[in-house]
């Protein structure tokens, strides 16, 4: 089998030629996410593809898109174009639909749940550590230490903005629905999480690391002690309205 070497300057690659088919709508173009996620391996992406249209694997509606329902970390997607003649193949990179937190969304919250995990990932990073401050340190001084932590700051700032953007947009006028607060708390949890580690690492470069063991696990905090660990469970979620 080859392995294909792919580039693209707007992300897609046209695979028009494949002759994949999705509902009698043909499948011309594919993110280069998915392509890489086969290992650069057409034939491999092809049989995936025509997986997908013969029935082989399970997929569901969310809003005009066909998502494979799964319940690993990303699924395939098909996504109407050329009003609605041809598909767009490409990751969506969430949780699948069939996964704990998947199951729990309803019909209806699939729609802004989509959209905000696709925007979720153009700004979620990696977690920094005093080591990579240390990194840009070495590379670029003062200037690539600032520009790494300021990079970090604007992606967390924008990470929560899709998160608010989300809660607005399933709030009800009683309040978050009952299916969304575990969803939430889990996102709160993982934003905080990584703020917490870019605040850690920033201390600890410039002052030293903090005393004290503290891991995020899951959803609990663990906290290391000579004789034992504690662990502290998220609070459930409270709204003050």
């Amino acid at each position: 089998m080859t392995r294909e070497e792919i580039y693209s300057a707007d992300g897609r690659l046209d695979i028009s030629g494949l002759g994949v088919t999705f509902g009698g709508k043909p499948i011309t173009s594919v993110s280069m996410d998915l392509v890489r996620s086969h290992s650069g391996h057409l034939t491999e992406l092809q049989a995936c593809l025509c997986d997908f249209a013969a029935g082989n694997v399970e997929w569901i509606h969310v809003g005009d898109t066909i998502h494979t329902r799964t319940t690993g970390s990303a699924e395939t997607r098909l996504t109407p174009q050329s009003n609605g003649q041809a598909w767009h193949a490409d990751l969506f990179q969430g949780d699948g639909w069939a996964s704990a937190k998947g199951a729990r969304i309803p019909a209806r919250g699939r729609v802004p749940y989509a959209r905000y995990v696709d925007r979720r990932h153009e700004h979620q990073e990696i977690c920094l550590v005093a080591a990579d401050l240390r990194e840009a340190s070495g590379e670029r001084g003062v200037a690539g230490v600032d520009e790494l932590v300021r990079h970090h700051q604007t992606q967390l700032a924008r990470w929560y903005e899709c998160l608010d953007e989300f809660v607005a947009a399933i709030r009800t006028d009683a309040g978050v629905p009952q299916w969304a607060a575990p969803v939430v708390k889990e996102e709160e949890f993982e934003w905080y999480r990584t703020r917490e580690f870019l605040t850690n690492a920033v201390t600890e470069f410039h002052h030293g690391a903090i005393p004290g063991r503290v891991e995020s696990v899951g959803d609990t905090l663990d906290f290391g002690f000579s004789t034992t660990t504690v662990k502290i469970g998220l609070a459930p979620f409270v709204r003050a309205d």
